[in-house]
């Protein structure tokens, strides 16, 4: 809800607004219709952190450039699971391995460690640019 106003200035872009619970998915739907948006530009989904990869609007989805979260961090059981779920989705795109099924290996040691080498290498001057990192705001 509180998020989607703000955004509106940023178009042209795509938003997924997403949470678990059905009630705020009716109000982020409702407050998407009364701020005016497109639905091609702004989709509500659910999205379960113990289960990124059943979130059926991350299926092909490019890259993520932002993940703005707000109220996510109130139960203690929750934070590995939303901080592989974030990993995950900063990975979108930018791997040619990367989507919503390769949540398992999200965040573990061996992919970040594997990640961060690959961010070091040295890019061949005829290889394309790459897509700046994906933000997370807390």
């Amino acid at each position: 809800g509180p998020t989607a106003p703000p955004l509106q200035p940023a178009a042209p872009a795509r938003f997924l607004l997403t949470d678990y619970h059905p009630q705020v998915l009716e109000a982020l739907r409702k407050n998407v219709a009364l701020n005016g948006f497109d639905a091609a530009d702004v989709e509500v989904a659910a999205l379960d952190f113990r289960a990124p990869g059943d979130c059926k609007a991350l299926v092909g989805r490019g890259p993520v450039d932002w993940v703005i979260a707000t109220d996510v961090a109130y139960d203690d059981r929750l934070l590995h699971d939303m901080l592989h779920t974030f990993a995950l989705l900063c990975r979108l795109g930018r791997e040619p391995q990367s989507s919503p099924a390769d949540a398992t290996g999200a965040g573990t040691p061996q992919n970040d460690a594997a990640i961060s080498d690959r961010q070091n290498d040295d890019v061949p001057a005829e290889a394309p640019p790459r897509r700046p990192p994906c933000r997370i705001l807390l």
